[in-house]
């Protein structure tokens, strides 16, 4: 995305591409110790005292406890897989948190096995951390969640803001799509709405903006109801000048807007209209199946850095 003036242009796009050795090498160590956890607890003996030993149905209990452990250690880590093979292997940093979550699953593991000394060590740090990182992305996935808890309310509203994502080959990528297709849902009921399209430049040089802007004029909406804003390098950027753009319209600041976005991005942005003045209809748009769980992370994280 491009810059605008002398603003920082402080993208998330731009911080992956620096935090991508950092994303590569906690995903890798995690797994690698996950996998070593894992064999461990594999390697046993099966009279070992393990956590559960003691009875015939305690022994079962125990080594279903260890094939669940299993599964939760391979389930994050193969969506993080997924993720990176929807982004064309590029490593974001929403895969971090689950990477690490992971551990706690695979430390648990070598616990109920019976694992003792320094293996018995290793799991417990390896339960205590991966257990901190999972209650903190359940709490913090519970409070994006509440930026949409209720449905949209779109009456009196007379324009609508859509974020920009990014695109590829001078298409929207998969999560603008979807963003588009909810503004688009939302302008065909309410059809004398302004589409406000924000976003700077993308991959190949073209504007997010543009991109957008020719989708949802090949479906229909008029150039008349649509609005241009191409130079935004980050949300606050996307809110700022597209509430600029819409005053010179007529479009007044206490006017009631919408702003279209992933539900995992919809808190972050209506907390900067807030903070612009702004009374922001939140309206959320799916995330992408492929890299949902690494998206909601990813907020997460900005948002405890404080961005």
């Amino acid at each position: 995305m491009g810059a605008r003036g002398d603003t920082p242009a402080s993208t998330l796009v731009g911080s992956e591409r620096r935090l991508a050795p950092l994303s590569w090498g906690t995903c890798l160590g995690a797994s690698a110790l996950s996998a070593a956890l894992l064999w461990r607890a594999a390697c046993v003996p099966a009279d070992a005292p393990g956590l559960a030993s003691g009875s015939a149905s305690a022994g079962l209990a125990s080594r279903a406890g260890l094939f669940a452990c299993v599964l939760a250690t391979l389930l994050p880590q193969l969506w993080n897989l997924v993720a990176l093979a929807a982004d064309r292997g590029r490593a974001s940093f929403g895969m971090i948190p689950w990477a690490l979550a992971s551990l706690a699953p695979a430390g648990l593991a070598c616990l109920l096995a019976g694992a003792r000394g320094g293996w018995c060590l290793v799991a417990l740090a390896s339960l205590a951390l991966g257990g901190a990182v999972g209650l903190f992305l359940l709490a913090g996935l519970a409070a994006l969640r509440a930026a949409y808890r209720s449905r949209p309310d779109v009456t009196g509203v007379r324009a609508a803001i859509v974020l920009g994502a990014g695109v590829r080959d001078g298409r929207p990528g998969r999560t603008l799509e979807l963003r588009l297709a909810r503004a688009l849902g939302i302008w065909r009921a309410h059809p004398k709405l302004l589409l406000v399209c924000t976003g700077g430049a993308g991959e190949g040089g073209r504007s997010e903006a543009s991109v957008m802007a020719d989708w949802l004029g090949e479906r229909g909406v008029p150039a008349s109801s649509l609005l241009v804003e191409d130079e935004a390098a980050n949300t606050r950027q996307n809110l700022e000048l597209s509430l600029a753009l819409l005053r010179r319209r007529g479009c007044g600041l206490g006017e009631r807007v919408c702003v279209v976005s992933s539900d995992c991005h919809l808190f972050r942005a209506l907390r900067e209209a807030r903070r612009l003045g702004a009374d922001c209809v939140g309206v959320p748009a799916a995330t992408p199946l492929a890299s949902l769980p690494q998206q909601w992370a990813r907020e997460l994280l900005t948002l405890a850095l404080g961005r």
